[in-house]
């Protein structure tokens, strides 16, 4: 090989230009960049210092004898030539990986301080991003999916009932412990032993429900992720129900404030019939097919409470509401009732209900909201004036009290059609 020199003042200008950038990027971003690196990651990098500086101290390694020899060099390649290559494949792959971030259990304290720290910033646009590439994992983790998981409760013997229920005493009482050989008890502890050394412990579990909660139980945190990521937050609908109660509420409270919110849209572009008064699902509306393409989803999840709830709070508290219920219809009907928070709130319903009757949900999927609707309604509207019976209807309240009228009816109809011949709900 050829030893001449390396010239090292590139080398000195490109650490120098790394350590300043790194000494003004904010901390946010320097958390963001380690969450991208794994153990494996910085190991490559510290390969590829590791073999700049073989080449820099080539002259000392060969005093020592402990150089590498590897023939002569080929191709017109010389040391500064691959170390300006070492220097852009380690940029390019940097680079790579930081585009493709994976959370898991062991950068999970990573992340924690770095979507904490966008959180208590106030920082929803960063934060929601973050959140739209690793919340599912999140949830994954809080939920101990992981394959040392489902091992350690393959491998787990059962427990003992501990105890039972004495019918003739009436009251619980201790189990007798089963009789088993000195070969099946010395066979489960084997096996206790090995689940009790693979498992993973239950603090990343934990840690990241703690997390979950902390984050979408953030009023402000929910209704970003409603306006700018409605998808992600119906993506995690169900299991962040079992940790935030009200995250539904919070979601659905934060659509029907917002008139160009995703709520607003579907609704608008769901009219077309599917046979009698049923109305076709598109696959584009999929805040609507998450709920009703299975209805039994609306009923698990409650989505009558979360929506009824805010479309009662918004008619008894919103006073701008109150205002244009109670004015006159002028285009009501074909342009401002689709950002209405109660006529979009009564067609989502209509939509509901029709879905139950049809997919044989016995479930009444509360359509008793209708009543406590016309009732909160009533409350709110003004008096009706003489000069009112010229017209059909007078204010919008009016028209939204003959909408509540009209379902009631369809749905009336309808049920009594679809179960003609004995074709009884389940």
């Amino acid at each position: 090989m050829n030893s001449s020199g390396i010239d090292t003042t590139s080398l000195l200008t490109i650490l120098g230009v790394v350590a300043a950038v790194w000494a003004i990027v904010p901390p946010t971003a320097r958390l963001s960049f380690r969450l991208s690196l794994s153990g494996w990651d910085w190991l490559i990098v510290l390969g590829a210092i590791l073999t700049v500086h073989v080449f820099v101290f080539e002259d000392v390694l060969r005093a020592l004898d402990i150089y590498p020899v590897l023939g002569p060099w080929k191709w017109g390649f010389d040391k500064n030539g691959v170390l300006y290559l070492l220097f852009l494949a380690l940029t390019f792959y940097v680079y790579l990986r930081s585009r493709r971030t994976h959370l898991h259990r062991t950068n999970l304290a990573l992340f924690e301080r770095l979507a904490m720290s966008l959180l208590h910033a106030r920082k929803f646009e960063e934060l929601g991003v973050l959140l739209a590439q690793h919340l599912g994992a999140a949830f994954r983790i809080a939920e101990g999916s992981g394959s040392l998981s489902r091992l350690e409760t393959w491998l787990r013997p059962p427990e003992p009932p501990l105890s039972t229920f004495d019918v003739a005493c009436g009251k619980l009482v201790a189990s007798p412990s089963p009789q088993t050989s000195r070969f099946i008890n010395g066979w489960h502890k084997v096996r206790n032993w090995f689940a009790d050394a693979i498992a993973p412990a239950n603090g990343p579990a934990l840690r990241a429900q703690k997390l979950i909660s902390a984050l979408l139980s953030s009023r402000q945190l929910v209704g970003y992720l409603a306006l700018t990521h409605p998808y992600l937050c119906l993506a995690v609908m169900r299991p962040a129900g079992e940790l935030i109660d009200d995250f539904q509420d919070n979601f659905f409270d934060v659509l029907l404030v917002s008139d160009s919110s995703v709520f607003y849209a579907e609704l608008k572009n769901n009219h077309n019939l599917d046979g009698g008064h049923r109305l076709r699902i598109p696959s584009e509306n999929r805040l609507i097919a998450f709920y009703m393409k299975d209805v039994k989803v609306a009923a698990h999840l409650g989505v009558f409470r979360s929506l009824g709830e805010a479309m009662l709070s918004r008619i008894d508290a919103d006073d701008d509401l109150t205002k244009s219920m109670n004015s006159p219809m002028r285009s009501y009907r074909e342009v401002e009732a689709y950002r209405c928070p109660i006529f979009c709130g009564v067609h989502f319903f209509r939509i509901m209900v029709f879905e139950g009757l049809y997919q044989r949900t016995a479930d009444h999927l509360w359509l008793h909201y209708v009543p406590h609707f016309v009732d909160h309604i009533l409350n709110r509207a003004r008096p009706l004036e003489p000069e009112d019976e010229n017209d059909e209807f007078p204010t919008r309240a009016c028209y939204l009290l003959h909408q509540l009228v009209d379902v009631t009816t369809d749905w009336i109809e309808e049920a009594a059609r679809v179960t003609e011949d004995g074709d009884q709900l389940e």
